[in-house]
């Protein structure tokens, strides 16, 4: 039975961030049912959006119009998403649960730290010739990062558990 409990707390800390993952804030309104906090983030994500051109961001890069892309991002707004963006995702996954999981946050907070200065470098990072821009590198940082960071977790945690006392 308690397999079956962890399961499901788990099951909930995915789909909390799988909902994020989409858009900030909607976990928080179908997951947790942090209608308040959820309504504030989603707002907030969308003027950030609006803000950042992220819509257009996307449509552009996935055309492979990069550099179109580059300049009609803001990139003050821009910052700001990723800061929302993992908080949002660390938030529902701690409301699920993730707060009884020691040092949990690792992996969220190195991400947004890496995706925000991934977005500081992106009008200047190319690979093999070609520019990754505001939508490409910030992604595979975000992604790489958070990889790290669960390896940081990992490691931090071992060390802990050997250190006597």
């Amino acid at each position: 039975m308690n397999w079956l409990i962890s399961q499901k707390g788990m099951n909930k800390k995915v789909e909390a961030v799988a909902w994020n993952l989409f858009f900030p804030g909607l976990a928080q309104i179908t997951v947790t049912k942090r209608l308040g906090k959820g309504v504030f983030f989603f707002l907030l994500a969308l003027l950030i959006n609006i803000n950042a051109r992220i819509n257009e961001i996307v449509i552009l890069s996935l055309k492979g119009e990069t550099q179109r892309a580059v300049g009609v991002t803001d990139y003050q707004w821009l910052l700001f998403y990723s800061c929302l963006y993992f908080f949002a995702l660390w938030d529902g996954y701690r409301e699920c649960g993730g707060i009884n999981e020691q040092y949990a946050f690792i992996p969220f907070v190195f991400s947004g730290y890496m995706t925000t200065i991934g977005i500081v470098f992106s009008p200047s990072i190319h690979l093999s010739g070609f520019l990754l821009g505001p939508l490409w590198l910030p992604v595979i940082v975000a992604v790489i990062s958070f990889l790290i960071g669960i390896l940081l977790r990992t490691i931090l945690l071992k060390l802990l558990k050997k250190r006597p006392g």
